[in-house]
């Protein structure tokens, strides 16, 4: 079944469906015709495959992260960074990493990271005379670390997927998320002395106190979720919901940007987000299950084993092979059909749950700042008026921060495995 389901599906992206679309029918369409079993074996695996207790964190995350969006909280960050760091050379450079970590945090939506911090900085940094496609690729990169530090929607499908656990993912990314938002500020500070860019004016004990004072509810969202999944005091699925209700109640309540009266578009705006989530998962769960019957993982398992036994080369071989699928095909589609086939090779080569966990996501987000169909480039090409290849050009040097970060993780596994060691029971 694997020629008409992979040829079907190139050929429904090539005439321009869109690429859930594209799976979801060659998924369904194969299965019918070529498995022999009862079409409503179809239907059984698409409700199987978001029929997942953790699942219920993606709704509340996603209207967390709309809510604040939309209660004023964007502004609030952006102000304290730029307080915090903005005097460093490379100003609002710097202002717009500090502000994507601090996002990435309250989001696990590298999409609502980049766009919210977008949306605020790229005029202003145009306006200090920044070079809108440096910013625009600064701030995809940026972005993609709110699918890292957590929360993180792709850590729940992951964990989802393969039960390691969410909690243990969510505190395994804190640190290279970090070291990711340093490399990147360290660029950022040499490419602004040789460019020349402007620093912001330095802030007092005053404007920062009074900065910190504004953002303080804003900026105890992220405290509160992974302080909450530290202490065992809720798990990660339960995290969405502490989170979905504090994000309501200091919006509308403690900084009253968000009137009542907009509540219904938060919702309809977070229903339709999540729905998109879930018919990715949905549809992939098709596209899984006929290559778990063509024994797709035992014969991927045995072609990497016989290319190297090392385990360090086939982690390489696999993060590669996830960096070159992540620049065609949206990240949620191939975490959902290679996790299955991948982390078992993980575990059999010895690599740690959690560190695997974490090395495929940064992976499918270094795909998703690499062209052609990088999201997230396109979103803030599209909002500092850049074309992608120009946005590209400017993103090719960040990537190796992600590649060394990768191989620190690699070699090092205590980085991403000391504290949920320390944290998880």
């Amino acid at each position: 079944m694997l020629f008409p389901l992979f040829g079907l599906f190139f050929l429904l992206t090539l005439i321009g469906l869109p690429i859930v679309f594209a799976i979801g029918v060659a998924g369904a369409g194969t299965f019918l015709f070529f498995s022999g079993q009862p079409g409503f074996v179809v239907a059984q695996k698409m409700i199987g495959g978001i029929d997942s207790f953790p699942f219920l964190a993606v709704p509340f995350f996603v209207f967390a992260g709309i809510c604040m969006e939309a209660g004023g909280i964007s502004l609030r960050i952006v102000n304290f960074a730029n307080s915090l760091v903005g005097a460093i050379r490379g100003g609002l450079a710097q202002v717009a990493i500090v502000t994507s970590m601090i996002f990435a945090g309250i989001s696990g939506s590298g999409v609502a990271d980049a766009s919210a911090v977008g949306s605020v900085l790229i005029p202003s940094m145009r306006q200090k005379g920044f070079n809108p496609a440096f910013s625009a690729a600064l701030i995809a990169a940026a972005g993609s670390i709110g699918m890292i530090i957590p929360p993180s929607m792709l850590m729940i499908v992951y964990g989802s997927l393969t039960g390691v656990s969410i909690g243990a993912l969510f505190v395994g990314g804190i640190v290279p998320g970090v070291l990711i938002g340093l490399g990147l500020m360290i660029y950022s500070y040499f490419y602004a002395k040789k460019e020349n860019y402007p620093v912001e004016p330095s802030a007092s004990f005053g404007e920062l106190w009074r900065s910190f004072r504004s953002a303080f509810w804003a900026l105890l969202t992220p405290v509160l979720i992974v302080g909450g999944i530290l202490a065992g005091v809720f798990t990660a699925t339960e995290a969405g919901a502490v989170a979905a209700i504090y994000a309501f109640v200091i919006s509308a309540f403690v900084y009253r940007e968000l009137p009542l009266a907009g509540l219904k578009e938060i919702f309809v705006k977070s229903a339709v987000v999540t729905a998109s989530v879930l018919l990715v998962i949905s549809f992939a769960a098709i596209f899984s299950y006929i290559m778990a019957i063509e024994q797709v993982p035992a014969a991927m398992r045995g072609f990497l084993f016989s290319i190297s036994s090392n385990k360090f080369a086939i982690l390489g071989l696999i993060v590669g092979m996830l960096i070159i699928l992540g620049c065609v095909i949206e990240t949620m589609v191939i975490i959902i059909i290679l996790v299955p086939v991948l982390a078992p090779i993980g575990a059999a080569v010895g690599f740690d749950p959690v560190q695997f966990g974490v090395l495929m996501v940064i992976a499918l987000n270094l795909g998703g700042i690499t062209p052609p169909v990088g999201v997230l480039l396109f979103l803030t090409s599209s909002l500092a008026g850049t074309g992608l290849a120009r946005t590209s050009r400017h993103i090719a040097p960040m990537i190796p921060i992600f590649i060394i970060v990768m191989a620190l993780i690699a070699f090092v596994p205590q980085t991403v495995t000391y504290l949920p060691s320390v944290f998880i029971r």
